[in-house]
């Protein structure tokens, strides 16, 4: 952080006009940057955000539970409404996938969450259970079609993701 501050001044990115932000720990760096408190009180606070994560993650309720992150890129998909002369089909944009992860969430009673909104529309970040990330997955690859033309995945795991950040379920913590 320090060093990178340094070099963006050296570089002549930073003249000292200029907004900062951040998203999650980010946040600490921005304020740190902007010299809204020293390095050792930006490190101690990460540090004690990072022990009531902990702290809540003991707890019973996400004993035995695995979590996942997932990167959806609702443009990918489609639904189609009625039949025959009379149907409709619309890409699918971050409001219906916020509708159908509701719907998903509800119809198996495992956790799942869209806590992220990256790119409106394009791609979102999803957290839940194993088991709620996979049935959103399975509704998505059955329940809708593809838009012609868009190659790779329309869900992509978050590697090393396993507990439900920026959830509902972290509250507590925050």
């Amino acid at each position: 952080f320090p060093s990178h501050d340094r070099a963006m001044e050296e570089k002549g990115v930073r003249t000292g006009r200029e907004m900062i932000s951040g998203h999650s720990l980010g946040e600490y760096n921005a304020l740190g940057s902007l010299g809204i408190f020293p390095d050792d009180v930006k490190w101690e606070l990460v540090y004690q955000r990072g022990l009531s994560m902990q702290n809540i993650l003991s707890t019973p309720e996400f004993a035995g539970q695995s979590y996942r992150m997932v990167s959806v890129k609702p443009h990918y998909y489609q639904e189609t409404s009625g039949s025959g002369i009379t149907s409709v089909t619309k890409p699918v944009n971050g409001k219906r996938l916020t509708e159908i992860v509701d719907q998903v969430m509800k119809a198996n009673g495992e956790f799942i969450q869209v806590v992220n909104l990256n790119t409106q529309d394009q791609a979102y970040s999803v957290v839940g259970t194993l088991t709620g990330i996979e049935a959103l997955k399975s509704f998505l690859d059955n329940e809708l079609s593809r838009v012609s033309g868009k190659e790779g995945p329309g869900v992509i795991d978050i590697e090393g993701v396993l507990v439900p950040f920026h959830s509902v379920k972290l509250l507590p913590g925050v």
